[in-house]
Formats: C-alpha cells, sequence, structure tokens
C-alpha cells in the first residue's frame, strides 16, 4: 500500500503540475494530441511514460536543488 501511494502522489502531482503550467506541457509533450482537450492529453501523456520516466520527471520538478546548482 505505501508505494501504492506514491505512485498515486507522482501521478497527481504531473497532472496538476501540467495542467497549471500548460506552457511547459506544451514544449515537453510536443503537440501531443492537439485536437484533445488539455485535461485528457495531458492524461494520456502521463499514462504513455514508463514509471522511470515519471518518477525522473517528478525528481526534476519537485525535488529542491543543492544550493550552487
Amino acid at each position: 500500500m505505501k508505494e501504492t501511494r506514491k505512485v498515486e502522489r507522482i501521478i497527481l502531482d504531473l497532472y496538476e503540475f501540467y495542467l497549471n503550467n500548460p506552457d511547459i506541457f506544451e514544449i515537453e509533450s510536443d503537440g501531443f494530441l492537439q485536437d484533445e482537450p488539455l485535461e485528457q492529453r495531458i492524461i494520456d501523456f502521463i499514462a504513455g511514460m514508463t514509471d522511470s520516466f515519471a518518477v525522473d520527471k517528478w525528481q526534476k520538478i519537485f525535488m529542491p536543488k543543492p544550493f550552487g546548482d
């Protein structure tokens, strides 16, 4: 159960991040499924991520960076 909550948190965080930053989503998704509503495009984009890609993306967005980087 502990791992399931982590996965849910990562997916929800990524979804909310892209929903609140559609300009970043458009750049990263390279115009993914332009004819669909933004919410559905984000869902499909995240659904297509591998586990490791989603975790890496989450870490880049949400993990604090060391000072000096």
